[in-house]
């Protein structure tokens, strides 16, 4: 099947704004090339290399950008429209040249060969103490809790630290007899876990019918059908009741303006638990969230991103 790849030039410094834009305009699926990280990951290892391939070294040089895909259709073009004019928007602000060109290319591409690509670089991976998170086609043995997850075009296999920390937050708090709800769900990996984890139930919302398809997808995987519901829209769009944990890992914009709303639909003691901060927005999100009645249980960080443990007053 044939899709638009959408290329955003930046620099390390705009991808989170450009990531903003992508999650504003309802992607949640989205690829983040930074050679920034490349060069961190080869000066923090060069001494155990005599020699590294002259094609790899050009990855330091290559410059930073954003991907994400869409459908060949009307709606796939409007998101691309509406990306192109915040992106313009944003450049107006960037009067020192900052965030990059900003400049948004797109190619048509067939999904066939990038899937098969980025499979081969998705293993199973221990996250926490109780908890092995395994690509949907391989199959492995083990006595700790197995959860198969396949993304499809929907962020959320694991690997990425935002999601990880999530992961383990979500591990050390009590979850039997509670209901959990999964903002910005993605692949729905938080969600299942914690009902693997032994939470009663679990909701997720995303703006991406996508992630909403993978989700629902992934929970019938891991046999979770009755025990999950996904849908497209925000937390207050069908919230109907009161959860007892709220988990986010989203960005530190959206972060901030869900926590002004979250006490609507949660009950004093609640658990919330915020993630895709990075390090240098940490203290602003973090005094958002405690000004908003939280108090903040435990902060982790891991390499440049924060996740946020906080309970209702």
């Amino acid at each position: 099947m044939d899709y638009k790849m959408s290329v955003i030039s930046t620099t390390t410094e705009g991808i989170e704004h450009v990531s903003n834009i992508l999650i504003i305009n309802g992607i949640s699926g989205f690829e983040i090339c930074d050679s920034k990280d490349f060069q961190e990951f080869l000066n923090s290892r060069m001494p155990a290399y005599d020699y590294v391939d002259d094609e790899l070294m050009k990855l330091c040089s290559q410059r930073c950008c954003v991907k994400f895909y869409t459908a060949i259709n009307n709606q796939g073009d409007e998101i691309i429209s509406s990306v192109e004019k915040s992106l313009l928007q944003l450049k107006q602000m960037d009067c020192d040249n900052t965030f990059g060109t900003l400049e948004l290319s797109v190619t048509i591409v067939n999904d066939s060969e990038w899937i098969d690509n980025w499979k081969k670089f998705y293993h199973p991976m221990e996250i926490g103490n109780k908890l092995i998170v395994t690509p949907a086609w391989e199959n492995i043995e083990t006595d700790k809790i197995l959860l198969k997850i396949d993304p499809g075009m929907a962020f959320g296999t694991g690997s990425h630290e935002t999601t990880a920390l999530c992961l383990e937050l979500i591990q050390q708090i009590q979850l039997k007899g509670k209901k959990l709800m999964d903002v910005g769900c993605g692949s729905g990996i938080l969600s299942q876990a914690a009902v693997l984890l032994g939470a009663d139930f679990a909701y997720g919302c995303d703006i991406d019918q996508a992630a909403v398809r993978a989700a629902k997808a992934n929970a019938k995987l891991n046999g979770l059908e009755d025990k999950t519901a996904y849908y497209k829209g925000d937390l207050l769009e069908f919230a109907r009741e009161k959860y007892d944990i709220v988990v986010a890992n989203i960005v530190a914009d959206i972060i901030k303006t869900l926590a002004g709303d979250i006490h609507k639909v949660m009950e004093q003691g609640g658990i919330f638990i915020a993630s895709g901060i990075i390090c240098e927005r940490e203290q602003e999100v973090v005094d958002c969230i405690r000004n908003n009645g939280f108090d903040i249980l435990e902060i982790k960080e891991r390499r440049g991103w924060a996740a946020v443990l906080a309970v209702l007053r």
